[in-house]
């Protein structure tokens, strides 16, 4: 019947649709291996000689790498986000497409990136991520590539934290619930001004520590330290702490109760600094 051709006809059109874009897929993900091998040699060889074992001319080498190091063209974008599906803004991004970024991304200096990770026999470790794989069985030449995943902990630029699995933070590809959508390009375009920051910090941190330790004296001042530490790791409650804290800076008035309170902002835990606080507050 006529119906019964044209049902025909609409599968045929259907499985033809679906065979091409199987082969676009296909071809893509060869063009893809190609690009990071390209990249891959790139690294430490000369281009002429990056060509002749491709079996490419030296200056479509030199165009391709160009393009694949241009954050604005098809290739580039094609590299970096290959896969990428429609994940929610607090999903974080696994480890591993993390660092294949790091590696492939031809704009990145892969010298720049470090990664920590969890040594079965040594503890915390941190490699650069162009070191080579001198360790691990595989094919991996580099050693963060044949690093298994759930063993990284923490990605950095440089001596920023860009990637964090426990605190959930991907300022990568800017995704997690910590990062606010800080993706790895302002990261370094704005690396010196985290760096000066830092210093800053660093900087009040110690005033502020060094004019506590002069109002109490050494013997005060390590007593209080010790009190902090054991509030901080849940050996004592916060109205424990506050209470025999402020003891010592009695005298002092209203100088001593911000004093103290100068010292708990200094605390890394965002949660207990504010519970701290609002309990001298409370005070």
């Amino acid at each position: 019947s006529v119906a019964a051709a044209a049902r025909r006809r609409r599968r045929s059109a259907a499985a033809d649709a679906a065979e091409h874009a199987e082969r676009r897929e296909h071809a893509i993900a060869m063009d893809i291996e190609d690009d990071r091998e390209l990249i891959a040699l790139a690294r430490d060889r000369p281009l002429p000689e990056v060509a002749a074992q491709l079996g490419r001319g030296l200056q479509g080498v030199t165009r391709r790498l160009a393009k694949l190091s241009d954050p604005d063209s098809a290739a580039y974008e094609r590299l970096v986000n290959k896969g990428e599906d429609q994940e929610t803004a607090t999903k974080l991004r696994p480890a591993k497409e993390v660092i294949q970024r790091l590696v492939w991304d031809g704009a990145l200096s892969l010298g720049d990136f470090y990664v920590a990770f969890e040594d079965r026999f040594d503890g915390m470790q941190r490699v650069r991520c162009d070191a080579a794989n001198e360790s691990i069985k595989g094919k991996e030449r580099l050693f963060v590539l044949a690093l298994p995943s759930h063993r990284v902990r923490q990605i950095y630029y440089k001596e920023r934290v860009v990637w964090d699995r426990e605190e959930r933070l991907d300022n990568v590809f800017g995704t997690g619930i910590a990062g606010e959508g800080v993706k790895i390009e302002e990261v370094i375009a704005t690396y010196a001004e985290w760096e000066a920051e830092r210093e800053r910090e660093r900087r009040h941190r110690a005033y502020i520590v060094e004019s506590v330790r002069e109002a109490l004296g050494d013997e005060d001042f390590a007593e209080l330290k010790v009190m902090s530490k054991e509030m901080q790791e849940g050996r004592l409650d916060v109205a424990g702490y506050v209470r025999r804290g402020l003891r010592y800076f009695e005298g002092m008035d209203a100088y001593g109760v911000e004093l103290f309170a100068e010292l708990v902002r200094l605390m890394p835990d965002a949660a207990l600094r504010a519970e701290v606080l609002q309990r001298i507050d409370a005070e």
